[in-house]
């Protein structure tokens, strides 16, 4: 286990840690240290209680509360393993980037639901792998392109994408297909053409009960809702991120609707701030009053203060000095 772990600026701002009591929130900064490469520590609250709050004797006998207010707000996760409960610090590894993982010692515990460890081909494992194809992608963006967890779990991302196309799935998910395809990683090509032969089937299927349908007089089918990631106020933060938010954030935006022009200076100006661009709730909380960021105190940007420093910090001392030169 390593002496020290990494934590982010980004904990001053999370408003899971921000619910939490005050004694619950510094225990948890105070157990971030102690966690294996994986996030993950005893949730026995006498572990807790011996190592994060090893000074704090008067705050020992509530450990196992703090634990439980860490779980209500989503900030770990509770297990069994092998020896008692075993916490897993979700955004641990997103926090820690630059973490030596290959060269730290393997986890005791068992994964956390959801996840599993997976070796490359020289027998490494890089860092836990969500089974979640989409939570590995998205977890994939906070490393650099060039590291091999990255890799992982880019691999990990497009595992499913990859054996759908091979079986001409790309379209349709169907769940009979999904059973046929899992007790093996490499179809056969029989098993391809009869997957294939079934969809084929299932689409003319479809049509023939849509003419009916239209022969009757009955209405056709409502068109498809549009996706989240077309949506206008999707498509404006990705203009200006290059990225897109999670699909609950997304979902969250479109259900707020802001006003397109509101929220496009909204975001600007958010980024301009420098504000953290995952804080969606306070960019729609601007795109709602843009009063907070289009009219900011005299002498200062919206939500900073802005800081004089060096030479500049002394121009105030420049007017004297000008007006009693001849």
């Amino acid at each position: 286990m390593a002496k020290a772990r990494m934590v982010s600026q980004e904990i001053a701002e999370d408003s899971k840690i921000a619910r939490c009591s005050d004694e619950a929130a510094l225990t948890y900064a105070f157990t971030l240290p102690f966690l294996d490469r994986d996030g993950l520590c005893s949730g026995k609250p006498s572990w807790i209680a011996g190592r994060a709050l090893q000074e704090r004797p008067h705050l020992q006998t509530n450990a196992g509360s703090y634990i439980q207010e860490w779980i209500a707000q989503g900030l770990v996760i509770r297990y069994d393993g092998s020896d008692g409960p075993v916490l897993f610090f979700q955004g641990f590894r997103k926090h820690n980037p630059n973490l030596a993982y290959e060269k730290e010692a393997r986890s005791k515990f068992p994964p956390p639901p959801g996840y599993h460890r997976k070796e490359d081909k020289n027998g490494v494992c890089h860092g836990l792998i969500p089974d979640d194809p989409e939570a590995a992608g998205r977890l994939s963006e906070a490393f650099d392109t060039r590291s091999l967890y990255h890799k992982a779990l880019t691999e990990a991302a497009h595992h499913q994408e990859t054996l759908e196309q091979s079986l001409g799935l790309e379209e349709r998910h169907h769940p009979t297909q999904h059973k046929k395809v899992s007790t093996s990683s490499r179809p056969t090509p029989d098993l391809v053409e009869m997957n294939r032969r079934e969809v084929e089937e299932e689409r003319e299927g479809e049509g023939k009960g849509t003419e009916e349908s239209n022969s009757n007089g009955a209405s056709p089918p409502p068109a498809p809702a549009v996706a989240l990631k077309d949506h206008p106020l999707i498509r404006a933060y990705f203009d200006l991120h290059n990225r897109y938010p999670s699909k609950a954030q997304m979902a969250m935006i479109v259900e707020h609707g802001p006003p397109i022009d509101n929220w496009v200076r909204a975001i600007r100006a958010w980024a301009m701030a420098g504000h953290n661009p995952t804080n969606i709730q306070g960019m729609i909380d601007w795109a709602f009053e843009p009063s907070r960021f289009e009219h900011p105190p005299a002498g200062k940007s919206p939500g900073k203060e802005q800081h004089k420093s060096g030479y500049s910090a002394l121009d105030y001392l420049l007017a004297p000095v000008q007006e009693a030169t001849p």
